[in-house]
């Protein structure tokens, strides 16, 4: 499928190519009405693709209301097991959010949402007493690109940080999930100890597909 920047570049290429052609000899530049029509469609892509990113809101979800928005968004996720119908009990209770529905779990959920109002995008939290843990952090795929995970773990430090009793958040990665690992980054998590420090290591030498733990500190 083609994105929205290749598309748009297209139409600037073509609209350039447009120019040198019907631009008259005199070399005074007229904008004719098929030319006037280009360069109003190419404003309104751009305007278009602009005002899909701002639009996206996150806010946390009311449940049970947002449930079965938050389930679509999450059946949009591609697990191998699908296909064959043997998916494991966590990535059916992760389809299902079935901590949403537990309050000994204490879960809370952030989302995202698109100018249409659709979740385009889910955040899991577990609030404790020494730490508040982020699981779960899903976009839909054919939302991603447009910085919603960002704006979620943005959303988590603002929406759920402030009433936690604690400043630390902590989350789990797979090492081969590097643009996961990259967000995580760039929002000020790290590795949380020497012992992940080690096993992140590890995967860098050997290969492997480990689990580390990342960690965050909110300023107040």
């Amino acid at each position: 499928m083609m994105t929205t920047s290749r598309i748009l570049i297209q139409w600037a290429l073509w609209f350039a190519a447009f120019w040198m052609i019907h631009l008259p000899k005199s070399g005074a530049f007229s904008l004719g009405a098929p030319f006037q029509k280009t360069l109003a469609t190419f404003k309104d892509a751009v305007h278009q693709v602009n005002t899909n990113r701002k639009e996206i809101t996150v806010e946390v979800a009311q449940i049970p209301e947002d449930l079965p928005g938050i389930r679509a968004c999450r059946s949009t996720v591609d697990f191998a097991q699908q296909t064959t119908g043997n998916l494991l009990a966590s990535q059916k209770s992760f389809l299902n959010a079935t901590a949403l529905t537990d309050p000994k779990l204490n879960a809370i959920c952030v989302i995202a949402r698109n100018a249409q109002g659709s979740i385009v995008g889910t955040t899991d939290c577990r609030v404790g007493k020494s730490e508040v843990v982020v699981n779960n952090v899903l976009v839909r795929p054919d939302q991603r690109g447009q910085g919603i995970g960002e704006k979620m773990m943005v959303g988590v430090e603002e929406l759920i940080m402030p009433s936690a009793s604690t400043t630390k958040l902590t989350l789990n990665v797979y090492t081969d999930n590097k643009p996961a690992v990259r967000l995580y980054e760039k929002c000020g998590f790290a590795i949380s100890d020497p012992a992940n420090a080690a096993v992140f290591g590890l995967s860098k030498l050997t290969g492997a597909n480990l689990q580390v733990a990342m960690s965050k500190t909110i300023k107040r």
